[in-house]
């Protein structure tokens, strides 16, 4: 067994130093591995050339941003001047501001026949015709005279006065 266990151990370590050729092909194997890992595959080739157009893409992306900010101001510029351009060519009729009649502090004010209206507060309530709707105020008293939505409620003969406010 001792004979066995000294064979092996001369057969392991006597391969390398006695046997320069074979050192030499392990050698060139290694050298030749290196060699082969520096040539990259295609799809890196095309990753890297995807990765370039987008380059250039962004590139010109900002050449662009860069001529709008230099020629924003201007451009801005001629376009206001063409709306207004357009406003003052357009055949609109002048506005009409319509005057709110003055609402009587004594009078009763009641909802037109065949008008009606809701709450503009709860629209769950409807106002609707000769309904007594004195008690809404003023600034709404006139805006609804002024639509022909309510009216004066009609007393024999009593003079109301206007209230000067």
């Amino acid at each position: 067994m001792d004979e066995n266990k000294t064979q092996g151990a001369s057969a392991q370590g006597a391969g390398a130093p006695e046997n320069k050729s074979a050192g030499n092909t392990s050698e060139q194997t290694v050298n030749k591995s290196a060699a082969e890992t520096n040539v990259r595959p295609s799809w890196i080739d095309e990753v890297l050339a995807s990765n370039n157009s987008v380059i250039e893409s962004n590139n010109a992306l900002i050449d662009a941003i860069g001529a709008f900010r230099e020629s924003a101001g201007t451009i801005v510029e001629e376009v206001v001047k063409q709306a207004q351009s357009a406003i003052l060519t357009a055949n609109t009729e002048p506005l009409v501001v319509r005057e709110l009649p003055k609402v009587k502090s004594k009078a009763k004010y009641v909802v037109s026949k065949g008008k009606k209206f809701q709450d503009k507060d709860n629209s769950e309530v409807e106002y609707t015709e000769g309904y007594d709707i004195t008690h809404i105020g003023k600034d709404r008293i006139a805006n609804l005279l002024s639509q022909g939505i309510i009216e004066e409620a009609k007393k024999g003969g009593d003079a109301e006065e206007e209230d000067d406010d």
